[in-house]
């Protein structure tokens, strides 16, 4: 369910109560959000209330209470047993898109970033500011709008260290570790040319050896004759990313705009990483690291 929320019973540490497996469909455990919000990408808990981070609007859910409103629009708060009460909306047009990795919070705060407008957002209890406005409009506008997600392919290939053949679980391969990832699909590239063939095997370990890799996969690959295949593929599926984190240290938001779906690599031209200080109320900082 993209826009609805489904909860179990309670658990309890202190008394050993753990009903989090039960769910009891003839009790309402079913809380369900305007579609027109979009899915639901994040849940965040604040004063004992549940904020809900869909791609195009921001809802506090009530726990535990629920809302009678007035005639004039204002709200009264009554408790009930309701576990999951009124959905309210905050009034503003964002949303954090599809990107929930860009979230993180310090204290009564929290940051994100809404791509579909281009702006970054701070969530506090003064409401919502575009903070992506302090000097930085254009730059997060234009540099967000790149940062795609589509799924990208992403291939590897490193030449065969010797030979390999018959059915095997291992092979060396020349080369570095760059952008060669556990869990990545492995291709076997024929010598001669042609079409590559899919092995159905994932690299399960890596062991750097200094100028060549020794690559462990599963299940085995039956390579057949020595030196059909010259060359593997390691193939991965990738988006880019938006990454938010709290620098405790610097007491800032720090986030990293990775337009390219590459995880390892360190190349400045793959990402940007800038730091939101919140005492000067501006973006300090461009980082070099990732």
């Amino acid at each position: 369910i993209k826009t609805g929320l489904i909860f179990s019973q309670i658990y309890n540490g202190k008394n050993g109560t753990n009903h989090l497996n039960q769910f009891i469909i003839a009790e309402p455990i079913t809380k369900d959000l305007n579609p027109q919000y979009g899915s639901i990408q994040l849940l965040h808990t604040r004063y004992n209330d549940i904020i809900a981070y869909c791609e195009d609007k921001i809802l506090k859910i009530l726990t535990n209470k629920d809302a009678l409103f007035n005639a004039d629009g204002n709200a009264n708060v009554t408790s009930n047993t309701a576990v999951l009460g009124q959905a309210i909306p905050y009034n503003s047009n964002y949303g954090i898109s599809t990107n929930p990795e860009s979230f993180a919070d310090f204290t009564y705060r929290a940051y994100f970033t809404d791509k579909k407008n281009g702006v970054v957002i701070r969530h506090s209890a003064d409401g919502m500011e575009e903070i992506s406005n302090y000097g930085m409009k254009d730059y997060f506008r234009d540099t967000l709008a790149t940062i795609s997600d589509d799924y990208e392919r992403n291939a590897v290939t490193r030449s065969i260290s010797g030979s390999v053949s018959g059915s095997s679980t291992s092979f060396v391969v020349v080369g570095n570790q760059d952008d060669i990832q556990l869990g990545a699909a492995v291709e076997a590239v024929p010598a001669g040319g042609g079409s590559n063939v899919s092995t159905g095997s994932t690299v399960t370990n890596i062991v750097d050896g200094g100028g060549t890799l020794t690559i462990t996969i599963s299940p085995a690959f039956n390579f057949n004759v020595a030196g059909t295949y010259t060359s593997i593929n390691f193939v991965t599926y990738r988006r880019g990313r938006i990454l938010g984190s709290w620098d405790a240290h610097q007491s800032a938001y720090t986030i990293s705009l990775q337009t390219s779906p590459r995880t390892i690599s360190t190349s400045d031209t793959t990402f940007d990483t800038l730091g939101y200080d919140e005492q000067i109320k501006g973006w300090t900082s461009f980082y070099s690291y990732k």
